[in-house]
């Protein structure tokens, strides 16, 4: 699985609640997380996922399980190709590799999401409750056929200075589409949500693509597939070992 990048513009910019732990809720440190509170998070759930992911020609596979725990938090399990676990939290992604005994600690910064895991954050919290507060409504446009509703969001940071625009395109099950643009409309970072599956009040993605766009280099697609989407169940053994460090081992910081 590859190393971790930072999204940049406005998905930068958003406000994101949450909790990243390993065992009993803390760090490797020991220090107490945050929670991401049940009502911002959607509905906990677990599921199988496989992951592709394409830029310049080459792709690269991984697979594994993805838990969002009533806990808030949210892990990915990495079974292939190599036995890798993540846990992300404010401002906080905690990368653990059993087979090394390695325990990695990476801080993006406020608001800030971690490319791949911000595809999961992304695909079951409503984008608009995570936008800071400056953000303000652009334009808003529903399209009666497709039963969607199309919202354009202007986004700054706090000093008010940079600017960015959130394109929102939103049906009845939950989000279509999310694009991330520059000040002047060029486009950034797409995000596409499609065969979602009921799960107690909640719809979730069973497929997720995202387009990153970089100047002067070939864009990076990420191809995200999920399977066996069940309700997820804490006292599971995967569950528990998918959040558990070992205790005693060192975590060190890195910078994504």
């Amino acid at each position: 699985m590859r190393s971790f990048r930072v999204v940049p513009a406005v998905v930068a910019l958003l406000l994101l609640p949450g909790a990243a732990a390993a065992a009993a809720g803390t760090d490797p440190s020991g220090q107490p997380l945050p929670k991401i509170p049940i009502e911002q998070k959607g509905s906990p759930f677990q599921a199988g996922f496989r992951l592709s992911i394409e830029e310049g020609g080459r792709v690269e596979s991984s697979a594994g399980a993805v838990f969002v725990r009533h806990d808030g938090i949210l892990c990915v399990s990495v079974d292939a190709p190599i036995h890798q676990r993540l846990a992300f939290g404010r401002q906080q992604l905690t990368i653990y590799y059993p087979d090394e005994k390695t325990v990695l600690v990476a801080k993006p910064g406020p608001g800030k999401l971690p490319v791949m895991i911000d595809a999961l954050l992304l695909a079951f919290i409503d984008p608009s409750g995570l936008l800071t507060k400056n953000a303000t409504v652009l334009s808003q446009t529903e399209d009666p056929a497709a039963h969607t509703l199309t919202t354009i969001w202007v986004v700054s940071d706090p000093s008010g200075k940079n600017q960015a625009r959130m394109k929102l395109v939103e049906a009845r099950d939950g989000t279509r589409s999310i694009e991330v643009l520059s000040k002047e409309g060029v486009l950034l970072n797409r995000y596409e949500f499609d065969g979602r599956v009921a799960l107690g009040t909640a719809h979730i993605p069973t497929r997720i693509t995202v387009t990153y766009k970089r100047t002067g280099k070939p864009d990076r697609v990420d191809r995200w597939t999920l399977d066996r989407v069940a309700a997820e169940n804490d006292g599971s053994g995967a569950a528990q070992s998918c959040v558990a460090v070992p205790a005693g081992l060192h975590a060190r910081e890195i910078t994504l």
